[in-house]
């Protein structure tokens, strides 16, 4: 009920789509309109332009999320993997 007012609230809908079949569960969506903010506005921008990034962890999945995460942001990613 909370989602459907903050969708009501902001000019949109909520609804929920099924199949009707048990186990296979339903979908939930909502459609909202948002204004466009101002740049100066929104002091906190960064910039990633010309950062670089180098992720290290010990579970090979997370370093996956994460690669895939950076290479949004980044233009050029390089990614190895030290087997074990």
């Amino acid at each position: 009920m909370i989602s459907a007012k903050l969708a009501s609230a902001m000019n949109g809908r909520m609804w929920v789509e099924s199949a009707g079949i048990k186990g296979q569960g339903s979908t939930f969506l909502f459609r909202a309109k948002f204004g466009i903010v101002e740049s100066n506005l929104c002091p906190h921008v960064y910039s990633f332009k010309d950062a670089k990034a180098l992720v290290v962890d010990n579970s090979d999945t997370i370093c996956q999320v994460l690669v895939a995460l950076l290479q949004v942001v980044l233009s050029l990613l390089f990614s190895f993997s030290y087997g074990k």
